[in-house]
């Protein structure tokens, strides 16, 4: 403890794990997520927290950011077994076997007697096996949810996916393979399929077929770190809510719209920008960036109550169709500042962790440091 009996940040921290902890044991998963989240804002050395919060997503079958949590665990501690447990459980819902299966044999390398990892290792090779090479490959566009996050993190595509057309093509192509046709003459398809498989089609002398993509160091020493026992989630995968079929045309005319709402939303005219913005949502009710922009219009006008309305319906959308997270994440900090704007610091800070959870960013980091300031100033006044 800090001199004059003030807690550290660390053992701040340390409090937050465990309340979040018995948040888990509750069941109460998506506080958990917020309590560890409120934990890494103090302490983002911690890896104790980000497995937690990976186990936590994981109950939520929010399996993408557990991985983005399990692989910050191997990064903060590469010799520590439970980490490569976490990352090859996410991978493996998420259905990227190969690369589960590199997990877990480094997770056992470290931990030969895990049971745990035995039976998820022989999961992933019963899923693996099939006659020659491999399984058949499948639309690899079907699930927008599970492939983003490589789209976001591969240098060949994290620049295209905030370009619309883009997104149009991944959505079409996810709701028909037989519109690949469409998008041969487009580069970026090419990019995208490198991303996904792994390996650059223009260079197939450098495939690897012996070794599976982001295979992890091995030789590293074991160590035996005290962590509360969180037992991982036993269910399968389940699929997203089905998107509604869209035409073309109706995505092209969503677009057109958008873009013709913003163009006053630029100008002030906010009646006329969520006129468009309406319009848009009539096209293709699935996109939330129609929502976000809507609640940024409420922003402008100082229409904090409808700003929060809109918001949350981009979370709901969002977490329906699988939005992009850090449309979502903004959501929820433009709910936290209009409640900051109000000077209700307890609930603006609840919408800023929330937004955490989703993506963090040194935004959010910072509005989250100014709440507890302005709350622990309340409090002693």
């Amino acid at each position: 403890m800090a001199e004059g009996g003030e807690k550290t940040d660390k053992e701040k921290a340390n409090e937050y794990k465990k309340t979040g902890n018995k948040f888990m044991e509750q069941n109460m998963n998506q506080e958990a997520v917020e309590e560890y989240t409120l934990g890494i804002s103090l302490d983002s050395t911690n890896h104790v927290l980000y497995s937690n919060r990976a186990a936590a997503h994981a109950k939520l079958e929010n399996y993408a950011e557990s991985l983005n949590d399990a692989e910050q665990v191997v990064k903060l501690r590469p010799d520590w077994p439970k980490g490569y447990s976490r990352k090859g459980s996410a991978l493996q819902f998420l259905g990227r076997f190969e690369e589960a299966k590199a997990a877990l044999e480094r997770g056992l390398e470290l931990d030969a007697d895990n049971e745990m990892m035995k039976k998820a290792l022989k999961e992933c090779e019963a899923e693996l096996e099939g006659p020659s090479v491999s399984q058949p490959l499948g639309n690899p566009f079907a699930n927008l949810e599970t492939i983003m996050p490589r789209l976001r993190e591969d240098e060949r595509t994290r620049d295209h996916v905030n370009e619309e057309d883009y997104m149009v093509m991944l959505k079409d192509l996810g709701e028909d393979p037989l519109n690949l046709s469409k998008y041969l003459t487009d580069d970026r398809l090419r990019l995208t399929l490198s991303a996904l498989l792994g390996f650059d089609l223009e260079k197939p002398e450098d495939m690897n077929f012996d070794e599976p993509p982001f295979a992890e160091e091995t030789n590293q020493p074991v160590t035996n770190d005290p962590e509360p026992k969180i037992d991982e989630p036993q269910q399968k995968i389940e699929e997203l809510p089905e998107i509604a079929q869209l035409s073309l045309t109706d995505k092209e005319e969503a677009q057109k719209e958008k873009k013709l709402g913003t163009q006053f939303l630029k100008q002030n005219d906010f009646a006329n920008a969520h006129q468009h913005y309406d319009n848009a949502i009539a096209y293709d009710p699935t996109d939330i960036s129609f929502y976000s922009n809507k609640a940024l219009a409420y922003m402008k006008a100082n229409d904090a109550l409808k700003c929060r309305e809109m918001s949350e319906k981009v979370v709901e959308v969002g977490k329906k169709h699988g939005g992009d997270k850090k449309v979502m994440a903004k959501a929820y900090m433009r709910i936290g500042q209009t409640y900051m704007d109000e000077g209700d610091y307890e609930i603006a800070l609840d919408s800023f962790t929330k937004s955490m959870a989703e993506n963090e960013t040194e935004e959010i980091v910072k509005k989250i440091q100014l709440c507890r300031e302005n709350i622990s100033r309340q409090a002693g006044s």
